[in-house]
């Protein structure tokens, strides 16, 4: 095993993986110090995208924070935070933002964040090694960590989680590890993973839900009830205690964390974390300034200078990983036809509804690479609204008027003047489109059922850019919602898995993101942006690009 070799090459991408075995898997700054200075009410502006290895910063630094509370003391208390409805917490099965928010919150991975960049660093895997054709992976684990149902954190359950992912009949992580050929126990703190090719994207898979890992008592005394009463399963800073459809999902502090912060102290500060699904992003407005909530997920775009300026909340902003626009359906009419997935590609004004419905704060987008990663080519821009192609391209394909439905989410006063705004710019070219709502968990479920003809859905990014572009668009992945396929795209996605130096990727990556562009099975309107919208209470939080929210060494100060 050639552990050096990996360092030489692997750091040449977007990540790195520092790390011994006895340090902390992940270095908390001390309360109060190290970590970014709070920001004011005031905030920045959208951030410029992030360099590949460099922090996304917070745009304004400000007064330095309060001191952290002790753990579990009055002045911790308990954080409430706005989000949409979770679809499932059981990582296996998981799609969308707001279930990843609670499972990564309750679980942690074998790899985790190293705050403010997209750098990684050890979790529950502490070191590692891998052999020089980059085939055989050995972790070596964190030892005395419990799950919350008190049983012991081993190499058997790293096992068991991996294993049941692949040899699972339908999960959408497989298609994340599909390269990974077996797992093999070697002593109760080491695993080893065997490839069956180089995998440049494994250690950032272990970060997300491919790298959660749950107790295997937990997982087969629960069963079908994992989805929605995982209790006992985790062994992240916060333990699942409630979900109520439609009104709450309840986690409270775990006593017995194994991570402390630089100064020893015991982690998380908070005794509770409540996620509220608040789907009106003008409700979740309302409810942040009344105190019902003291971080929101989303805020109302149109009310962004209003929050800067009020000094209560805070808004501060860092460029994400995310896009943002609607699949298309590959495999029904009238969009099995990329003559007229083109043709309508070139009948949006993406900058029009920016400017207007999204208040000039997100970038345009050209495909899945988002700006803050490597291959990201700000460059290409490959559609401006042109009717008179788009009519072309219709005509070539026998059609001059098409008419098909549009899912969006229900009750998001944001989505509905955007669908309106898209409806009006299309039907120039003989579009005409017929809105539908539903709630988030439903739309998700006909997106995977593939029980649709366009559906707006955004994708909240992964930090290396295969898990912004593999699991959506290589044949038969597990979140290609539209059943796209390509076996030009697919040698591209496999290609790019096999070498770990970011000067042979990036050309790769830049291939995928015009071919996603090109062949239209999703139309990308723009780039995300995440950060903290929050009461001026919520203390020491670090936005990640990925729009996930930790939580792990925030406070609530009184």
């Amino acid at each position: 095993m050639n552990r050096r070799h990996f360092l030489r090459t692997f750091s040449m991408g977007a990540v790195v993986l520092l790390g011994t075995a006895c340090a902390p898997a992940v270095s908390t700054p001390a309360p109060g110090a190290a970590k970014p200075a709070e920001p004011t009410a005031a905030a920045a502006k959208p951030a410029e995208a992030a360099k590949p290895t460099e922090a996304a910063k917070p745009a304004e630094a400000a007064k330095p924070a309060a001191a952290a509370p002790a753990s579990g003391s009055a002045g911790s208390k308990a954080l409430t935070m706005s989000s949409n409805e979770a679809v499932t917490f059981d990582p296996a099965l998981g799609s969308g933002a707001s279930s990843l928010r609670v499972t990564m919150n309750a679980y942690d991975g074998l790899m985790a964040f190293k705050y403010g960049s997209l750098d990684l660093e050890p979790a529950l895997a502490t070191e590692y090694a891998v052999s020089d054709d980059s085939k055989t992976w050995t972790f070596n684990l964190r030892q005395g960590v419990k799950f919350h149902d008190g049983t012991d954190f081993s190499a058997d359950a790293v096992k068991f989680n991996l294993d049941r992912i692949m040899q699972a009949a339908s999960s959408p992580r497989k298609a994340e590890i599909t390269n990974v050929d077996s797992v093999q126990v070697l002593d109760p703190s080491t695993v080893k993973l065997a490839l069956k090719s180089p995998f440049s994207p494994l250690l950032a898979q272990l970060v997300d839900r491919s790298g959660m890992i749950l107790s295997p008592a937990a997982v087969q005394k629960l069963g079908d009830d994992l989805t929605r009463n995982p209790v006992g399963a985790g062994t992240g800073p916060f333990k699942f205690v409630e979900y109520k459809k439609d009104d709450h999902v309840t986690l409270t502090r775990n006593e017995s964390y194994w991570q402390k912060d630089d100064s020893g102290g015991a982690l998380p500060y908070l005794d509770k974390l409540v996620f509220r699904p608040l789907v009106d992003e003008t409700q979740r407005l309302n409810s942040l300034r009344a105190g019902e909530i003291d971080f929101a997920d989303e805020v109302p775009d149109k009310d962004v200078d209003a929050i800067k300026k009020d000094p209560a909340l805070v808004y501060m902003t860092i460029s994400a990983l995310s896009f943002n626009g609607f699949y298309l359906n590959t495999t029904t009419d009238p969009f099995k036809d990329i003559r007229v997935r083109q043709a309508l590609a070139w009948s949006i004004d993406r900058q029009q509804i920016i400017d207007t419905v999204r208040f000039k704060i997100y970038p345009l987008a050209s495909g899945p690479i988002a700006p803050p990663q490597f291959p990201y080519d700000a460059g290409y821009k490959p559609y401006t609204r042109d009717i008179a192609k788009a009519k072309a391209l219709l005509a070539q394909a026998g059609r001059s008027a098409i008419t098909f439905t549009l899912l969006i989410t229900a009750g998001s006063p944001a989505a509905q003047p955007q669908a309106e705004l898209f409806k009006e710019q299309i039907k120039d070219a003989g579009f005409t489109v017929n809105l539908q709502g539903l709630d988030f968990p439903p739309l998700v479920s006909n997106l995977d059922k593939h029980i649709f003809q366009a559906g707006v859905a955004g994708w909240s990014g992964r930090v290396d850019p295969d898990g912004n572009a593999y699991i959506q668009f290589h044949t038969g992945a597990g979140n290609n919602y539209g059943q796209y396929s390509n076996p030009a795209m697919d040698k591209a996605l496999d290609d790019a898995r096999l070498t770990f130096d970011q000067a042979q990727r990036k050309p790769l990556y830049q291939q995928v993101d015009k071919l996603a562009a090109e062949d239209a099975p999703y139309i990308f309107i723009y780039y995300g942006v995440t950060g903290q919208f929050s009461t001026t209470k919520v203390k020491h939080f670090t936005p990640v690009p990925d729009a996930v929210y930790r939580f792990v060494d925030v406070w609530k100060q009184s």
